[in-house]
């Protein structure tokens, strides 16, 4: 059963083309059978950008149950988001945006979440982000790139670890999103940590050559 209700009719405007590294990321992830997990959507602009917007397909077995955005993006931009269900496509449309007018400098922005559970039974697929979208201050669109992810089920030896014996999980990027191997590879980088119960935290780590 689908439980997103509410709707928003999109501002109609000129598709504008503005070349650069606009993406929108969500990396590869572990879910287990019968369980929840929150995952980060990772905004890279290289252009200003009001909001952004774009659509999610799911595979079979995998749903999302709900959405949040982290409470440094609430702060800082009053930030709001809708999510439709688009029955015709069978995917997701999810919008974000502020409350007042202002925009998002270039840059690298964890900047919301999708929480999603998994059936018993899943054995993993391939989520699509598509059709993704920016808005410029007077609310005029551009195209931004979206990304396939792989979603795998963790091996069977660690369905039966408890939760608070599993280790976290720790990831660096750079400031385009790209993941790093070491932290060391890049004047600055994004540390995402998450933990066996699915929450995340992120921060900056400045490393001296």
């Amino acid at each position: 059963m689908k439980h997103f209700f509410v709707t928003l009719l999109a501002v109609t405007s000129a598709l504008i083309g503005m070349a650069g590294n606009n993406r929108v990321i969500v990396e590869d992830f572990e879910i287990m059978g019968d369980s929840a997990l929150s995952v980060p959507v990772i905004l890279v602009n290289e252009d200003p950008t009001r909001g952004f917007q774009f659509n999610i397909t799911l595979p079979d077995g995998l749903d999302l149950e709900d959405c949040s955005i982290p409470k440094d993006v609430m702060d800082d931009f009053d930030m709001r988001f809708v999510c439709n269900y688009i029955s015709q496509d069978s995917c997701y449309q999810i919008i974000i945006y502020p409350g007042f007018r202002i925009c998002i400098e270039p840059g690298t922005l964890l900047a919301f979440y999708l929480h999603f559970i998994a059936d018993s039974d899943f054995k993993g697929g391939k989520i699509k982000i598509w059709k993704c979208l920016g808005s410029t201050i007077d609310n005029e669109t551009y195209p931004m790139d979206g990304c396939t992810v792989n979603v795998t089920v963790p091996t069977s030896s660690l369905i039966k670890v408890p939760v608070d014996t599993q280790p976290s999980d720790e990831r660096y990027f750079n400031l385009m999103g790209q993941p790093l191997s070491s932290p060391a590879s890049a004047p600055v980088a994004i540390l995402v940590t998450t933990t066996p119960d699915g929450q995340h935290s992120s921060r900056k780590v400045s490393v001296r050559h």
